[in-house]
């Protein structure tokens, strides 16, 4: 079974290990971090894979965060210590996932940035003060020790967690061309996750204290962005018509409007979105036609006005919200959908000068 498999869907990781480690009695306060415990109390590690699984993890981080040879040598220790903890983390995760033979635990080593080895939070802001090389040279170190480790040391997955930059995503990219495009991609996905993020934050924050900037964009890469980075391409979506559409309008709030669709479309068993786009005089006409279940012509209704849904904690405010969104861009909303054919949304936004 291939890796791609195994990842398909939804997996449960574990969670925060230093906090675990302090609940069963452990000291992490030297620059080690938890990787002292690997050396001072491995079963102290042990525990807290188990417990993960016993709550449901399916997928392990090995206590390597803060394992590298620069590390280890700055400490007093040397590179083979190094190199033999990193394969011991991975040891303990497999011991702690075999004692489960009714569950497919995977094992995923966790690899800290060049920051963390710094000691002075740069991993949290990636200006290390290093060169692109140095980056290279610290991640490939690892990834070849757990490249060839046996069996029993070599995890299912490797864990880049927390790299601060582009810059270290692309250090990382360069041990594999090909592994090294997607990680770069999913980098760049997830740096606009962020910013989305951020504009809810403050959209929220300053609730209706100021106005959103209108810019011009493009409605077709607004779509294809809310697929990529919020639902990760999960979404099966075909379009058809203008290959662009450009408005005026704020880039986040039509992601917020194109989100609640996707979403209430994948809640209604859609299988496929089609986007269709067409230019009407001085407007953009936008369909968005599911495959899902349907609603009856009072559910349409009844939805249209707000304050209805037939999910167990729904607020049924979401298309309420998309229709005062689309309003403050000039736009219009409207529904049709019928049982067991779909649904499809209409909008009409006013084309770009």
């Amino acid at each position: 079974m291939t890796r791609s498999t195994l990842l398909n869907g939804i997996r449960v990781l574990d969670g925060g290990f230093a906090t675990e480690l302090e609940y069963q009695g452990a000291d992490i306060s030297g620059p080690l971090w938890s990787a002292h415990v690997l050396e001072d109390a491995p079963e102290k590690i042990a525990a807290v894979h188990r417990a993960y699984i016993l709550a449901g993890a399916e997928i392990i981080a090995t206590a390597s965060y803060q394992v590298s040879r620069q590390g280890y040598v700055e400490y007093g220790l040397t590179a083979a210590q190094a190199d033999r903890a990193l394969l011991r983390s991975v040891e303990l995760a497999r011991t702690a996932a075999s004692e489960f033979p009714d569950r497919r635990v995977l094992v995923a080593a966790s690899l800290g940035p060049y920051g963390a080895m710094l000691h002075n939070g740069s991993e949290y802001h990636g200006n290390y003060g290093c060169t692109f090389d140095e980056l290279v040279r610290y991640h490939r170190e690892r990834i070849e020790v757990l490249a060839a480790a046996p069996p029993s040391s070599a995890p299912d997955l490797l864990a880049f967690e927390t790299l601060p930059s582009l810059e270290e995503a692309r250090a990382v990219a360069a041990q594999d061309p090909e592994r090294g495009r997607r990680l770069h991609d999913y980098a760049n996905i997830v740096e606009k996750a962020a910013e989305y993020c951020h504009h809810l934050s403050e959209n929220w924050r300053l609730a209706s204290k100021q106005a959103s900037e209108f810019t011009r964009i493009d409605l077709v890469q607004v779509l294809n962005e809310v697929r990529q980075v919020v639902f990760f391409g999960e979404i099966a979506v075909q379009f058809n018509g203008a290959s662009t559409a450009m408005i005026r309008g704020s880039k986040f709030e039509l992601m917020r409007v194109f989100q609640n669709v996707f979403k209430n479309s994948l809640e209604a068993g859609a299988k496929l979105l089609t986007v269709s786009i067409a230019r009407n005089a001085d407007r953009i006409d936008l369909t968005i036609a599911d495959n899902g279940a349907g609603m009856d012509p009072d559910h349409v209704r009844r939805a249209l006005k707000g304050g209805f849904s037939n999910k167990e904690n729904g607020t049924g405010l979401g298309l309420s919200i998309c229709r005062h969104l689309l309003g403050t861009h000039g736009a219009t909303l409207a529904l049709e959908s019928a049982i067991g054919k779909g649904t499809t949304v209409k909008m009409s936004f006013p084309s770009a000068a």
